[in-house]
């Protein structure tokens, strides 16, 4: 299957909607992966039954009385905070440990790897995460993060701001 840049495929798409010949009458978009990579799947439903994958002067693979067109979603398309982002936040790592209960938010927890303490934690804005460097840990932060969350005092912190120790470690395992 021919995967095409967002461009390319809103043209095509575009022009087989001007096609007389196609008789497409609606145009469903669908977020889904081909070959591993995410696509945003233009399905244009057609009334042409005569047409299959193999047999459509368009070159365009079909399913069920529709043209496929897969576009291949940009990187500021593509979800880019998760379980196990960490960012660079003036010195401090930021480490999204889960999602927030707030509809576009993440559970996030913040060390200062220079004084090597834990410095907070709380909820970000997934449009403030997305503003900020995304970094991947080195394994010299990763330790340093793990013996910070291993210090009493620090533990104590973090589970008074209602943040386990276990979820820490699985967002560090999850760097990437």
């Amino acid at each position: 299957m021919k995967l095409y840049s967002k461009a390319d495929g809103i043209k095509k798409v575009k022009s087989m909607k001007a096609t007389g010949g196609a008789k497409v009458y609606k145009i469903k978009k669908v977020k889904t992966k081909v070959g591993g990579k995410n696509v945003t799947m233009y399905n244009l439903l057609t009334r042409n039954k005569t047409h299959s994958t193999g047999r459509n002067p368009f070159g365009l693979d079909m399913v069920k009385g529709a043209y496929l067109i897969p576009v291949v979603e940009g990187l500021n398309e593509q979800k880019t905070v998760e379980i196990g982002s960490a960012y660079d936040n003036n010195g401090e790592i930021e480490l999204v440990i889960d999602k927030a209960r707030r509809p576009d938010s993440w559970s996030t927890v913040n060390f200062d790897l220079t004084q090597s303490f834990y410095s907070g934690g709380g909820s970000s804005r997934e449009t403030s995460l997305e503003r900020q460097k995304k970094i991947k840990l080195k394994p010299s932060q990763i330790n340093k993060i793990k013996k910070i969350i291993k210090n009493p005092e620090d533990k104590h912190y973090i589970e008074n701001d209602n943040f386990r120790v276990s979820d820490i470690l699985d967002a560090l395992k999850r760097n990437k």
